[in-house]
């Protein structure tokens, strides 16, 4: 599980004394608040939230399940590509949703592996490979021969057209565009990437589009931090010629752009209580989903008190990006933004 949280922080100084005395009485020591010093404090993390609630900070939290994320882009890239602005109606969105489900949790065990070495690949016939293994699996699935009906039928129509285009321009379609860290190594949808892309939407929607008060500050990426800031341009300049997709609880259309600051975390205390949360919300999903035994009442209830938190009509809370399944184990209804 990956997550990225944000809180939105008015008084500083107040928010600092209440940490200090946070730590204090939880016994944690030194001048950092780690998200793994916390994580045996279960109870410091609800007194976190307590405060954030009673003094009503709007939170932001990305919960991502990284093998459902590699789906997703294996169905928006190989399966249902978006060629057309029909592509991004609601309806379709929610088919996409259906068929990511559907491969998460039925597909092929070596589908994600395979997509990886594609991308690192970018070759033709790897790719052809991929779409044939698709095909292949989708006609033996029988959990939902309906879906995976739907699944062979779309993978081969979108092969056809893989097949007809010029080879540069059908791999650029059918794989996402690397990206390229500080130290030149190259690196595909990175889930950071996409959550903080989210929180500044989410953050736009609750806002109602004025952001001119907002300062972002992000813990220091010593790989990515370049990658994070030419993706929000990017967003912000997608906004300006109208080509973004709308969500209920969510706002692309950016009116202006927020400075986006990058800054060590021993001297943010918003960035370690950010760091605390998402911390927290990772460890605890994995936890209840694959070793529920590790997770007592004190993790329940701290988990509990963040759900409290979520707002779907204001874009607060946590925003799960993880298979339909997984949500529901956890006690939630899916609900498509």
């Amino acid at each position: 599980m990956f997550a990225l949280a944000c809180i939105g922080i008015g008084d500083l100084p107040g928010f600092e004394a209440t940490i200090l005395d946070l730590k204090k009485r939880h016994r944690i020591q030194g001048p950092e608040i780690k998200s793994t010093e916390t994580a045996t404090k279960p109870l410091f993390v609800r007194d976190l939230i307590d405060y954030i609630d009673a003094h009503q900070l709007p939170v932001f939290i990305e919960a991502v399940d990284k093998h459902y994320f590699l789906v997703v882009n294996i169905v928006e890239r190989l399966i249902v590509p978006s060629i057309g602005k029909g592509d991004f109606s609601p309806n379709t969105r929610v088919m996409k949703n259906i068929i990511a489900d559907y491969l998460a949790v039925h597909g092929p065990n070596d589908l994600v592996p395979q997509f990886v070495n594609v991308c690192n690949t970018r070759c033709r016939a790897d790719i052809l490979k991929l779409y044939d293994g698709i095909i292949r699996w989708a006609r033996k699935s029988k959990f939902r021969p309906d879906i995976a009906d739907g699944i062979k039928r779309l993978t081969i129509d979108s092969m056809t057209e893989f097949r007809a285009k010029p080879v540069s321009e059908a791999i650029k379609r059918a794989l996402p565009e690397p990206d390229t860290g500080k130290k030149g190594k190259t690196v595909w949808v990175l889930p950071n990437v996409g959550s903080f892309s989210s929180i500044y939407a989410r953050l736009n929607h609750y806002l109602g589009g004025d952001m001119s008060s907002v300062r972002f500050f992000h813990d220091e990426q010593d790989q990515f931090d370049d990658i994070i800031q030419a993706n929000k341009v990017l967003a912000e300049s997608l906004s300006g010629r109208g080509l973004f997709t709308e969500f209920r609880f969510a706002n692309y259309d950016f009116a202006s752009s927020v400075p986006l600051n990058f800054a060590t975390s021993h001297t943010t205390i918003g960035i370690q209580a950010a760091d605390v949360l998402a911390g927290f919300v990772s460890r605890y999903i994995q936890q209840k989903v694959w070793t529920p035994e590790a997770v007592n009442a004190d993790r329940d209830e701290a988990f509990e008190c963040l759900r409290d938190l979520t707002d779907e009509r204001r874009g607060t809370g946590i925003n799960f990006v993880v298979p339909s399944q997984m949500l529901r184990y956890l006690g939630y209804e899916p609900y498509y933004n």
